[in-house]
Formats: C-alpha cells, structure tokens, sequence
C-alpha cells in the first residue's frame, strides 16, 4: 500500500507543478462562477411579491370596510399589496394608466347596502396593461371577496325571509341581525384563500454564486480527472510505465497507484474551488462541515471514475484531451450545472438524474439549505456507486488493453 500511495503523490505532484493545469483546472472555474454568479444573480433572488394599489372607497360602508382594511389590508396580504387610498375614481384611473400603480379599485356607492339586497354590483378593477400580471392577482383577490359576500348575502336573506314567515322574529330585528352577520361572518380568512404552496424547487441557495459554485466545481472535476488519466496514456507511450514495471510491486498496485493519482489531484482542485469560492465570492457551502468534507469525497470518486473510465475506452492522450473536454461539457449541461435545474420537464430531471453532476448539486444545494447529513444519504449512495462502478470498468479495461 505503502508503494501505491507513493506513485498516486508522485503524479500528483508532476501535475502540480504544470502551470497549464493550474490555468485550467483552478483559475478558468473561478472565472466562469465569478461571471455566472454576477451574470444570474437576479434569478436567484427571493425578492418578495410586491403589487402597488389605489382604492377609492364610495360606498364607506361595512363591505367595503371589510374589503380594504382586513382583505386588502390584513395579514395574509398585507406584505404583496401596497394600499394607497385616493379620493376620486378620475386620479384612480390615472394612476393606473399612467404606471404609478399595478391597477385601481373603485368601490361604488351604496355597494354593501345593494350585496345586503342580493343586487347585482359593479366593484371597477382598472390595470395597468404593463402591469398585466399583478393587477390580474387583484382582480381574482376582488372577485373572490365579491362573490363570498354576496352568496353568504343570499344566505342571509334567505333565512330572513324564513324566519318572517314563522313569525320567528319581527321585521324591527332585522336591522339587528343584518348588523351582526356583518360584524361576526365576512372574516378576511374566510373570504379569501392563500394558497403558500412550497414546491421543492423552490428550495434553491439563496444565490447564482452559490449555484454556479458547485455547477463548475462539478464540471472541472471531469476537467481535472481526464488531465489525470491522460497522463496514463502519456506514461505508456513514453516508456515509463515498462520501468514501473521492473519494480518490486504488481501491475495491479501500479495501476492503483495511478487511479489513486487521479483521485487525489481531482480532490485537490475541487477543495481549493471549495475555499477560494467560500472566502473570496461568499459562497455558502452549508454549514456542516462533516457533510461537505463526505459530498467532496463522494462527488471527486464519482468523477474520478468517469474520468478513468473514459481514458479506458480511449487510445490516445491526444483523444482524451480532445474527447475528455467534451463530455464535460455535456455533463454540466445534462446535469443542470450551466442551465439551472428548476422547472425542468420531468423526462429532462430523469435524464439529469443519470448523470453525477446531479448528484453533486443535488448533495451540494442540500447542505447550502442548511440540512445535516441524513438528507444526502441518497448523493452520497449514488455518487459511490458510480464512482465504483467507472473505476471497476476502468481498471479492467486498462488491465486487459495492458496499459500498466
């Protein structure tokens, strides 16, 4: 073991030393989050809903009371809809086709009274036609409140005009009643429905630093194992892997010793990414420091193998260099880490899913959530898996073609 671990540090070192690899493999993936970072910031910015409204209130009844102080006004809106009270429905329609609001609402005279009789009413709802999307939010918000008071209105005459023909109550009481139905029923929570669904992809970090973070730290893994295993290729064919051979250690330790290489180069790049990214761009790689340390590990085998496994398949230095890049490329696109992941069809999530890019976010935006280890068991699992698998097929394929 002790001879493997000696020709793993010797490569690493030899690749240490390359200035091209220290271009590419570090400074070119902190450029690209540098640029991608600045680039989608806004994208990734949770900036709350806000919608500007002018309200002209005609009626100064109950209704509209309720409308504008505990609907427009109360807890469930209060943080989306900025209220701003004018005097005539004229500067209303103004202000909304002018811009200055999301649109106007223009409560008629005489509204609660006219609901109180069952009668037809007309609530004016003018939008801004730039503003198409928030005043549409305020309409459905009026309707809603309109249609809720006139079918409990309904209700309520209803059952007066039950209780009349019983003689269970006097037409005096009637005002009474109707008072208290408007006092005690139309509750803003029971008038409008907010629906907060959370959907998972919602989860996202907090911004396009910390997305792209992990998107090319993943990439220029692949970048950095195909740097690795080119130079198996580049050993072979200068004769360097025939002196190995001479020592005393098995071909098996000798191409463990290589694979291992690859590994610990790979980790090394993907852990000065980690630092430089979190100390110098902010980034917020979570905060547990376990479960960083076990997706870094998992996510640069994963890599690792696939790097190896490709080096396998491929003859030449020259075709990795060429080939190796590529499939990068594609990985990160596939795998969500040059297009953001959120919002994708399903069968574009089943085919990033069979890529360990995915994975690596998956782990990385995880734990940049604040979540611990026990919700990147299933990262952690597959990205093994991978990794074992690729350096299985890796090491057999080098074997039987006799590259070590």
């Amino acid at each position: 073991m002790r001879k493997v671990w000696h020709i793993a540090w010797k490569d690493v070192k030899l690749r240490a030393r390359d200035p091209s690899s220290f271009i590419v493999l570090l400074l070119m993936p902190l450029v690209l989050i540098f640029i991608l970072g600045s680039v989608f910031q806004g994208g990734f910015q949770n900036t709350p809903f806000k919608v500007p409204v002018a309200f002209v209130d005609q009626d100064k009844g109950e209704l509209s009371s309720i409308l504008k102080d505990e609907v427009l006004k109360g807890p469930e809106l209060s943080e989306m809809i900025i209220l701003k009270e004018v005097d005539s429905p004229e500067e209303a329609r103004n202000m909304a086709l002018a811009g200055k609001v999301a649109c106007s609402i223009i409560v008629p005279q005489g509204m609660s009274e006219e609901i109180m009789k069952g009668k037809t009413i007309t609530i004016e709802v003018i939008g801004d036609p730039e503003q198409s999307i928030k005043a549409g939010v305020v309409k459905n918000i009026v309707e809603q409140f309109a249609l809720e008071a006139t079918r409990r209105s309904v209700i309520l005459s209803t059952a007066v005009e039950q209780l009349l023909s019983r003689s269970l109550i006097q037409p005096s009481q009637i005002e009474g009643l109707v008072s208290s139905w408007l006092e005690n029923a139309p509750a803003a929570e029971n008038l409008i429905e907010i629906r907060k669904d959370t959907a998972q992809d919602q989860n996202r970090p907090s911004s396009a630093m910390d997305y792209y973070a992990v998107g090319m730290g993943a990439m220029y893994l692949l970048f950095a194992a195909n740097y690795g295993a080119r130079s198996i290729l580049e050993e072979k064919r200068m004769g360097t892997t025939i002196r190995l051979l001479t020592m005393p250690i098995k071909p098996i330790g000798i191409l463990s010793g290589k694979l291992l290489g690859i590994a610990l180069f790979t980790l090394l790049q993907f852990l000065l990414i980690i630092f430089f990214s979190a100390f110098v761009y902010g980034v917020n790689w979570g905060s547990s420091i376990f479960g960083i340390a076990l997706m870094a590990l998992a996510s640069v085998f994963a890599m690792s193998g696939l790097g190896a496994f490709l080096a396998s398949f491929l003859r030449t230095e020259g075709q990795v260099a060429a080939i190796g890049p590529a499939v990068a490329i594609i990985m990160a696109f596939l795998g969500g880490g040059m297009i953001t992941i959120y919002g994708w069809p399903s069968w574009a999530v089943l085919v990033s899913r069979l890529t360990p890019n995915r994975w690596i976010l998956e782990g990385f935006l995880s734990l940049m959530r604040g979540n611990e280890i026990g919700e990147i068991i299933l990262p952690l699992s597959v990205l093994g898996g991978m990794g074992l698998f690729l350096f299985s097929i890796a090491g057999l394929r080098m074997r039987w073609r006799g590259d070590v």
